[in-house]
């Protein structure tokens, strides 16, 4: 086909929704036929319209009052659905825009029954789902349009309970995830044991079968960390703080374990570790900081005898456990992995946005870090100390200076922005800058000790935030 997408709507629509979905949808490398992309000066317009619906692998339709109320919309409709209806296949993605079920089932029962996305949500969400329809492969059976399996139906789920304003149907989802995903890792203990028992001893380990078990374990997981995102993407913090109840009781699993190996004890603090970078790399991508203070400063429980502490400072949960570190080159490589194999992708949409993401989510966790760190008298002598080390592994030191300088200037824009995030209120720039590059200095200063990244030193002067002044050798 020549074009991935034909966006089906009323001119009305085109100004506050239309036109900015088929910017977006086109800058996302999609192939769009859209009137004021297509149509020129003497062209048939009936003529350049039959040809996109019949050139074009999938139907945008955004459904609204002015949709239903024009003749020529219908038709475009029809044309949609005499394809869908020979094919056999998927070809109408219906969007609703200011319309409800009631509205949709007025003009068309059938496609009120399908799911749709919906402008309400804001329009990166809508992108997201046409993307991981259009990106997706191709179903073996017929299913739902933007339900590509039962975690996507969840989303979607998800995402319905928000949009009805339905906070004791979302904890009741989230307590059933939780409880069912508990149960299968208890079950999966056996599977962790029997990897590890597969080492050879007194020779460089093999660590695979243990990567194999931990994804499985991770696999596990994935429906009761897609509330999560779900919260975070459509912006709702009450939501976002029912749902991390699962996160919580991921961190006392051990305790329901009882004895055993310590890596597979410690399983629900590896899912943590790979939950709170996702998470945080979302609320990079969307730039709601507001999240990344919410879960760095999450309670958790007391762990083993060290007394309840936040999320930022817990150091189990905020690094990865031996076996699972990917290359030295690419220390997210088993994270990134995820994205292929557990439908986190469209929150993302490909391996190379979501690595770019993870290590902003890092570097805004450790920000928050810093913001605990240096409100304490002693924080300038602890950073002095030999084995004083941070919670949270500040993988973003070893990022490109430019793209570090991109990404800050994206998500902050101004020096103002940075110290309103990382120490708001509390102190003027002067005094900042030399609190932050004391920081920055141990960061990279721990993330290159045993000489694993030691070429990454030079970034102690090369990483610098909007409005940060060279640092003081």
């Amino acid at each position: 086909m020549q074009y991935d997408v034909f966006i089906c709507h009323a001119s009305e629509d085109k100004k506050e929704f239309v036109k900015p979905l088929a910017d977006v949808l086109v800058a996302q490398n999609l192939k769009v036929w859209y009137d004021e992309f297509e149509l020129t000066l003497g062209d048939s317009l009936r003529e350049k319209i039959d040809y996109g619906l019949a050139n074009s692998t999938y139907g945008v339709v955004v459904l609204s009052e002015a949709f239903f109320a024009k003749k020529w919309t219908k038709e475009e409709l029809d044309g949609l659905v005499a394809r869908q209806t020979s094919e056999g296949k998927k070809v109408i993605l219906p969007v609703w825009h200011k319309v409800g079920y009631e509205d949709v089932k007025k003009f068309s029962p059938i496609l009120a029954g399908k799911l749709a996305a919906k402008s309400e949500d804001g329009l990166e969400a809508v992108v997201a789902q046409v993307i991981a329809v259009v990106k997706a492969e191709p179903p073996k059976q017929s299913r739902s349009v933007f339900q590509t399996g039962d975690k996507e139906s969840l989303r979607g789920t998800c995402l319905e309970l928000i949009r009805n304003g339905d906070l004791i149907g979302w904890r009741d989802l989230v307590d059933k995830r939780t409880n069912e995903i508990i149960d299968k890792l208890l079950a999966w203990k056996q599977t962790g044991e029997k990897a590890l028992s597969q080492l050879q001893h007194g020779l460089l380990p093999n660590w695979q079968p243990w990567k194999d078990s931990v994804l499985e374990a991770v696999k596990i997981s994935i429906p009761g960390l897609i509330p999560v995102l779900t919260a975070i993407r459509a912006g709702k913090e009450n939501y976002w703080r029912e749902s991390t109840s699962f996160l919580l009781r991921l961190v006392l699993l051990y305790r329901d374990m009882g004895g055993g190996i310590t890596h597979v004890l410690r399983i629900g603090d590896t899912i943590l570790y790979i939950a709170g970078s996702i998470g945080m790399a979302l609320a990079a991508r969307t730039k709601q900081l507001n999240f990344v203070e919410l879960w760095a400063g999450l309670t958790v429980p007391e762990i083993e005898g060290y007394g309840e502490t936040i999320w930022c400072q817990t150091h189990e949960i905020n690094y990865w456990q031996t076996g699972v570190t990917g290359h030295n080159d690419d220390p997210y490589g088993f994270v990134i992995g995820i994205l292929e194999l557990d439908d986190i992708e469209p929150f993302f949409n490909n391996g190379q946005i979501f690595k770019q993401f993870l290590f902003s989510g890092n570097l805004l966790h450790s920000m928050v870090e810093f913001k605990h760190k240096a409100s304490q008298a002693d924080y300038e002598e602890k950073l002095k100390h030999q084995f004083w080390s941070p919670n949270v592994m500040p993988i973003w030191c070893l990022m490109e200076p430019d793209d570090f300088r991109k990404e800050t200037w994206r998500i902050f824009g101004s020096s103002t922005a940075v110290i309103n995030f990382a120490y708001p209120g509390i102190i003027s720039e002067d005094k900042f800058w030399p609190l932050w590059q004391a920081w920055k200095k141990r960061c990279v200063q721990f993330m290159s000790d045993g000489g694993r990244y030691h070429r990454h030193l030079h970034n102690i002067y090369s990483l610098n935030l909007p409005g940060e002044p060279p640092i003081q050798t």
